[in-house]
């Protein structure tokens, strides 16, 4: 097998294809691994920092790779360089892929970790695969693993939260608690009063483009009337969101909804369609009907539409903790934080300052 780091976008858009192959074969089921998200970002957000993705080859072929990038972080009295996974802010789960046996894969990225000496620290939030190759029980001992001559701490993160499908939303929404139903009755009664409640699937092109547009609109008009900033009241948020909307939904890996009320719509949303499972991403609301409570008549409704399209599962992500996700979601999986430091003089430093911010 061989490692290779790329260095240059433009030399990953020529295996672009087939790294989108091997992530499909190798199963991971991880629609942010895709290269459109991977390109999406680092066209906007790669400035002044250092592409360096991970491909592992066998006989010619990919068979693992992992998307990330190093950025130097200045200190008053030096600095650290910083690998990491490429997407913040738009990759839900930061995980590898690989075809091989998990273990295989985990003996050449550290190999690859331990000879390449322009890294620091690796810093991977929201890691959802054991590819460490520790069990969950082992959280106390991660502090002093050593791995091919890196040293490893990992910590528990947050919590991924799905609903599992297997009935209609009305059959579910009877498995939840009291307060929660009577909510979304209420919710539904409001919104029923306003006109017929309908999610509308958006398939043409230029209409899913004209839906960012008012999803933008809506973001940022909600943020406003809580005195709060949108994420894309930054240029450069909505540049790649865009990018990553149409490019996904060139390549049919998109759900797109509208939840109206009538003739009113109340609600955008956005899904990524890869691999199993309805995984929602983008939402926003119509701030002028914030008194319907149009969020849970549109989880209601996405419920209803996962069900006829025979998905086994509805991903919200990360935030398990949040309210109306422990209210709606019936599957909470443990996501982590790694930080593996390098033999550097900076990485084993970074290492011992860790320690003792975790033990103090």
């Amino acid at each position: 097998m061989n490692i290779h780091w790329i260095s240059d976008i433009e030399e990953f858009k020529t295996v672009r294809d087939e790294w989108d192959e091997a992530l499909e074969c190798s199963g991971a089921d991880n629609p942010f691994l895709l290269s459109d998200l991977i390109i999406s970002w680092w066209e906007v957000f790669g400035r002044n920092r250092k592409l360096s993705i991970f491909v592992l080859y066998n006989k010619g072929s990919i068979v693992g790779g992992f998307p990330l990038y190093i950025e130097r972080l200045s200190f008053k009295k030096g600095s650290l360089r910083r690998l990491q996974h490429i997407g913040n802010g738009y990759s839900n789960i930061t995980e590898p892929f690989y075809l091989l046996d998990s273990n295989k894969f985990k003996k050449r990225f550290f190999t690859a970790l331990k000879a390449n000496p322009e890294w620091d620290l690796l810093y991977i939030t929201r890691l959802r695969t054991d590819f460490i190759g520790f069990s969950k029980g082992d959280l106390r001992q991660f502090d002093k693993v050593r791995e091919n001559g890196v040293r490893v701490i990992i910590s528990s993160h947050d919590q991924n939260a799905k609903i599992t499908i297997s009935q209609n939303a009305e059959s579910y929404l009877m498995t939840c608690g009291k307060n929660l139903r009577n909510n979304v009755r209420k919710a539904r009664k409001k919104a029923e009063s306003i006109g017929k409640v309908v999610l509308e699937k958006i398939d043409d092109f230029e209409e899913i483009n004209n839906l960012y547009d008012l999803h933008i609109e809506f973001s940022i008009n909600s943020h406003a009337v809580r005195n709060r900033r949108s994420a894309f009241d930054d240029q450069r948020h909505r540049e790649v969101a865009k990018k990553i909307i149409s490019s996904f939904a060139r390549r049919q890996y998109l759900d797109a909804h509208v939840l109206k009320f009538g003739d009113v719509i109340s609600a955008v949303s956005f899904g990524y369609r890869f691999g199993d499972g309805l995984k929602w991403i983008f939402t926003s609301y119509n701030s002028q009907l914030s008194h319907t409570s149009p969020g849970h008549t549109l989880i209601y409704e996405l419920i209803d539409y996962a069900y006829r399209n025979g998905d086994p599962y509805f991903d919200m992500y990360y935030g398990g903790n949040v309210f109306y996700k422990t209210q709606w979601c019936n599957k909470f999986h443990p996501l982590y934080d790694v930080k593996i430091f390098n033999s550097t003089i900076t990485g084993k430093l970074a290492h011992l300052v860790c320690q003792k911010l975790r033990h103090d």
